[in-house]
């Protein structure tokens, strides 16, 4: 039963991702003109760039100021 819900819980996050996708390509299309498929590719290539970010920091890591 777990393995099920596993799946089911997947498939709805994929779900979730694609609507995603599809909507921010429709709305840059609705905003800019932009085509679809350059509107998909340009959100794909958003969310790996955050991905990117997220796994190496936004910020640069500051020494505390007692440590000077």
């Amino acid at each position: 039963m777990g393995f099920v819900l596993w799946i089911i819980t997947e498939l709805a996050i994929m779900a979730t991702d694609i609507a995603e996708i599809i909507g921010s390509a429709v709305a840059l299309k609705l905003l800019f003109g932009i085509p679809l498929l350059l509107g998909v590719i340009i959100t794909i290539f958003d969310v790996f760039l955050l991905l990117l970010l997220a796994h190496f920091g936004f910020r640069k890591k500051l020494k505390p100021s007692y440590l000077h």
